[in-house]
């Protein structure tokens, strides 16, 4: 019995089912301010989704509208602490790609804020939770 237990939990640690989920996971929408180095500020609305990879690993993916472009992100972020997350961002259509900062609101744990920057681009967003 004590073998089966065992391996049983050795296999939900492998899976990532052990871990407790975190409150950055899930679908986030919202808007903010994106300025390239070329362009204005402009107001650009996004879907967001965040999946726990690991203990302290999530990935992420943005899609995101404007009145003049789309663009696509993805990328992964390490908690530093609770509603605190740093990471890196890629933009394949554009090329882009830089650092990732999430804070997830001590007030109100179903909103956060975003920044992201690059030598291109840097961007801002408030985004809330879907539940």
């Amino acid at each position: 019995m004590v073998r089966t237990g065992i391996a049983a939990f050795a296999f939900l640690g492998l899976t990532g089912a052990a871990f407790a989920q975190s409150p950055l996971e899930g679908s986030w929408t919202g808007e903010g301010v994106v300025q390239t180095i070329a362009g204005e500020p402009e107001t650009v609305t996004c879907k967001v989704f965040y999946w726990q990879t690991s203990a302290t690993v999530h990935e992420v993916a943005a899609n995101c509208t404007s009145a003049s472009f789309e663009f696509q992100q993805k990328g992964e972020l390490t908690t530093v602490r609770d509603g605190r997350y740093v990471g890196e961002f890629e933009n394949e259509q554009y090329q882009i790609h830089g650092k990732l900062r999430v804070l997830i609101s001590s007030d109100d744990p179903n909103g956060q804020a975003v920044t992201f920057t690059s030598d291109q681009a840097k961007g801002e967003f408030a985004l809330k939770k879907q539940l």
